[in-house]
């Protein structure tokens, strides 16, 4: 089953243009701009092929002047790297294959993604948000988050070896030498 995450998009100035770009909250926190949302199935207990199911929802909609742009390939930018300095300011979509548009409201309220968080990296998403009266414009107004994918959730082997002395064990065509108190198999 996927882990579901939701984050409210919170504009200042709600009711008429905003006053400072939107940044995100989560359960009534807001997010700082520098701090990366991380995706790890170790932590969050669920199974490596499962995904998660990540809604961004602007906040106080009817009241907001914002919305979602209702282009599919420009509601979200993904660029692989790390630093605020790698946001994505023009169209692009570095991991299309780990992190895609699921889902979209048609009058623009929220977008559900899906990250499959299967292998190490980060990255940085720009959600485009539009005038509601100019849904069709290219005058974006984005909300630039960070994200982490830890590759959690690997599954436990049936070997689990434990020993105080260092050994080395073929694996494959390869060689893993450990000399530690316990050594963990997964898949």
């Amino acid at each position: 089953m996927p882990s579901n995450r939701k984050y409210d998009v919170v504009e200042e100035g709600i009711g008429g243009p905003p006053t400072a770009r939107p940044v995100l909250s989560q359960n009534g926190s807001i997010i700082p701009p520098a701090q990366l949302l991380i995706f790890n199935k170790d932590t969050n207990k669920i199974r490596k092929k499962d995904h998660y199911l990540v809604r961004f929802d602007i906040k106080q909609f009817s009241r907001s002047p914002l919305r979602f742009t209702p282009n599919e390939a420009d509601v979200l930018w993904v660029k692989q790297g790390s630093g605020a300095a790698t946001c994505p300011t023009s169209p692009c979509h570095d991991l299309s294959d780990t992190i895609w548009v699921e889902d979209m409201d048609k009058d623009g309220e929220w977008i559900d993604l899906v990250n499959m968080d299967m292998n190490c990296t980060k990255f940085w998403f720009t959600l485009n948000l539009v005038a509601k009266s100019d849904p069709t414009s290219t005058n974006y107004v984005p909300v630039d988050p960070g994200g982490e994918n830890q590759n959690g959730g690997a599954t436990r082997s049936k070997f689990e070896l434990s020993s105080f002395a260092t050994f080395a064990l073929g694996v494959g065509t390869g060689l893993l030498a450990y000399g530690g108190t316990q050594l963990l198999l997964t898949q």
